[in-house]
């Protein structure tokens, strides 16, 4: 399968998965850690799984460690994702997300020799304008506070894992590298697991389950769009995949007014004209950014 179709696919699944995630925290769960703590145990499942059925190989040292690396870079980025939600409003953490693409353009540039033409670039940046304004409510102002640099560290760590994502798909075979990140995943929560197992107990019995099988069904979610994006990446530059994840807040916009309009008692958004205008435009972008992208 083409390589834009996948990362557009995994767009598609995080935007739901974000959606799962929003009633879970809103609904049910305050804690941030317990959402962590599922992504682990999904992360090792998922491990568990590929071995099972599709057998893995061995990997030097190196790799594995980087392997390894790349799961704990993308702990450490939803740890600082859910930490800015606690200082900060939802509407102004989420568009801090799409910033990432800059991340890994210059990332990749520095480590992978990723070089583009002029008219990938202004897509990209297109990409990224489009997003930010699709996520805005009714300005586009950006408050530089404790939640902004935490943010800016999430989507340093997100790129630093999909950096080495990329470089160790040109090592080894795609189910072997997917298999030990998702590892990698699970051993950087065990922390967590030993510090806040009793929290997490309490919820599982505050919630009766309901907030397990909410977020189990999240990061099955999650996972799918991890997947999309892992096979992108073995044939797609890891900076143009990544851009295209901008895509997501534009499937995002398109669930919440669905549930907005037939299912509001799920969840509930309100937009204004002048907001309706700003993402009209912002949808705009994101279409040409990706008919641009895949010129």
């Amino acid at each position: 399968m083409n390589w834009a179709i996948l990362a557009i696919l995994a767009s598609f699944f995080w935007a739901l998965s974000n959606v799962f995630d929003k009633f879970l925290l809103s609904k049910l769960v305050r804690k941030p850690i317990f959402p962590l703590i599922m992504i682990g145990l999904a992360s090792l499942i998922t491990g568990i799984l590929v071995i099972l059925f599709k057998g893995i190989g061995p990997l030097a040292a190196v790799p594995l460690l980087l392997a390894i690396l790349s799961g704990a870079l993308y702990t450490l980025m939803a740890w600082f994702y859910f930490k800015s939600l606690q200082v900060e409003e939802v509407s102004r953490v989420v568009p801090l997300f799409y910033i990432t693409p800059l991340f890994v353009l210059i990332l990749a540039t520095c480590f992978l020799g990723e070089v583009f033409i002029p008219i990938k670039y202004l897509a990209i940046f297109l990409l990224i304008l489009g997003a930010i304004m699709l996520s805005m409510r009714k300005t586009l102002k950006i408050k530089f506070g404790k939640a902004f640099f935490l943010m800016m560290l999430s989507c340093l760590s997100i790129s630093a894992s999909q950096i080495l994502l990329k470089y160790l798909l040109g090592l080894s075979d795609f189910w072997t590298v997917f298999a030990y990140v998702r590892f990698g995943v699970f051993i950087s929560t065990i922390p967590l697991w030993l510090l806040y197992s009793k929290d997490f107990r309490d919820i599982v019995v505050k919630t009766r389950w309901k907030a397990v099988y909410i977020s189990g069904l999240s990061e099955s979610v999650n996972i799918i769009a991890v997947f999309c994006n892992a096979l992108a990446l073995t044939t797609g530059f890891v900076t143009l995949v990544n851009s295209l994840s901008s895509l997501q807040s534009f499937f995002l916009l398109a669930i919440m007014i669905f549930l907005s309009l037939f299912y509001p008692k799920i969840l509930r958004e309100e937009i204004d004209k002048k907001t309706v205008a700003i993402k009209i435009v912002a949808i705009a972008l994101l279409f040409i950014g990706s008919i641009l992208l895949s010129l």
